[in-house]
């Protein structure tokens, strides 16, 4: 199952918040993507470990995308294991809109 979400705001924290916002989202509709969240998460968090705070006339903005395989090739299910997996998340400054 493939992800694609991003998040926007004046602050690093504001920004992680909205992300994990949207990862939830993506849980919720891909529940395979609980076996991934927290390695998402620590990208997330790396990065913007990395990332010096922002001007004040710009915004923290974050992307991630990647995706996540199993053995059964249908829905994950508990005994399944995955076989594949994915993670890339950028963080970087942009204009306030």
């Amino acid at each position: 199952m493939i992800y694609s979400i991003s998040a926007k705001a004046a602050t690093k924290a504001a920004a992680r918040a909205v992300l994990v916002a949207e990862l939830d989202k993506v849980v919720a509709q891909q529940p395979v993507h609980e076996r991934d969240r927290e390695a998402i998460l620590a990208n997330v968090d790396a990065n913007l470990a990395l990332l010096s705070d922002p001007p004040e006339n710009l915004d923290v903005a974050i992307a991630c995308n990647g995706y996540i395989s199993w053995t059964s090739g249908g829905t994950a299910g508990p005994g399944d294991k995955t076989n594949a997996v994915a993670i890339n998340c950028s963080a970087s400054f942009a204009q306030r809109q």
